[in-house]
């Protein structure tokens, strides 16, 4: 894709994401207060250094300040990751990653407009329920048993060049972004240029936390491309054809 092209689709698609502003915050859901955990572990971890009877009185005070903290915030009770997503999330980090797919822009157009592939394909993805043409229930796997879901909406649709979309607030994990689909190799070849941008919490440390681990870490999507570029050029499966099909 060439600089202006990809210039071009970023402006179109940043257009399409401020006609319709996101509510960018936790809406409905009250942020955990992490000072008494964090002045608990401290206490505890200072103590432990300490040693002696009055380091290990400490310690014990500490983990009770920090036992008596996660209770109150309700850190023992189901669905305390999805107030930990919201608490200071202020700051959108961005994550963008590019590949190029040995296929012509409408397959992969294809692949990617039929949404229920990614949660067949990409295994970071939990679950995916279709609710219309636009919109759709993303579910993702989080540590350990947690699965964090968000509403999503295509925005923008522009077959065989651009996918605009945004979570629809109130959402455990806010996000929006999109990806965008240019000819390379007279046409033979698409380069999928996809951009993430994820409401973080922690404030600006937490988004830029977010944006190194997007960048080289385990938010990276480049092992999610490399798959749907594996998936794309080892065969179309019926379910895309069956996309592709209703585009014409």
């Amino acid at each position: 894709m060439s600089s202006r092209d990809q210039r071009s689709d970023t402006v179109m698609a940043l257009n399409a994401l401020s006609r319709e502003p996101g509510a960018r915050s936790g809406a409905g859901l009250e942020a955990i207060n992490p000072l008494p955990l964090i002045a608990g572990a401290l206490l505890s971890a200072y103590g432990l250094k300490r040693r002696g009877f009055f380091g290990y009185f400490l310690t014990g005070i500490g983990v009770g300040v920090a036992y008596r903290a996660a209770r109150d915030e309700q850190l023992f009770e189901k669905g305390w990751h999805r107030r930990l997503l919201h608490t200071a999330a202020r700051e959108m980090a961005p994550i963008h990653r590019a590949i190029t797919i040995n296929r012509a822009p409408a397959e992969v157009y294809a692949f990617w407009r039929e949404v229920e592939n990614l949660a067949i394909y990409l295994p970071r993805i939990h679950d995916i329920d279709r609710i219309d043409d636009e919109r759709s229930i993303w579910s993702f796997k989080g540590p350990g048993e947690v699965v964090v879901k968000s509403e999503v909406e295509i925005i923008d649709d522009q077959p065989e060049r651009l996918l605009v979309w945004r979570a629809v607030e109130p959402s455990d994990l806010f996000h929006e972004g999109w990806v965008s689909f240019a000819p390379v190799e007279g046409g033979a070849a698409t380069e999928v240029d996809l951009h993430l941008r994820v409401l973080a919490p922690g404030g600006k440390p937490g988004a830029r936390l977010v944006e190194l681990l997007g960048r080289m870490g385990p938010l990276s999507p480049a092992g999610e491309l490399a798959r749907i570029r594996e998936v794309l050029e080892a065969g179309i499966p019926d379910r895309v054809e069956a996309a592709s099909s209703t585009l014409h």
